[in-house]
């Protein structure tokens, strides 16, 4: 399986996203750190993939061709959980597995 590249919508932003596995299978979204993106799930959405999952990387506000809003604030925890969430939601899900 090959991961293909998806623009999502959430919280008011577009987010680029790694996307590989069944639609049907459970969700597992993979949330990169400092100073990565996307691509350090590479090897991860393969395997859960082929295991089954909808297994979702996507690049964080701020990295990566996701926008990236300007002031600091816009930074804050709340705005970063939200945006997972709203993540989860734009594929029609109410909950997903995350790491």
């Amino acid at each position: 399986m090959t991961a293909s590249q998806h623009m999502v919508r959430a919280n008011g932003l577009r987010f680029r996203a790694m996307v590989d596995g069944p639609a049907d299978g459970e969700m597992t979204i993979l949330l990169h750190g400092f100073p990565e993106g996307a691509e350090s799930w590479s090897k991860q959405v393969d395997a859960l993939a082929k295991a089954g999952t909808l297994a979702v990387a996507p690049d964080l506000r701020g990295y990566g061709l996701s926008d990236a809003p300007e002031r600091v604030e816009q930074y804050a925890i709340g705005h970063l959980v939200d945006d997972v969430e709203g993540i989860i939601k734009a594929f029609g899900r109410s909950a997903a597995h995350i790491a």
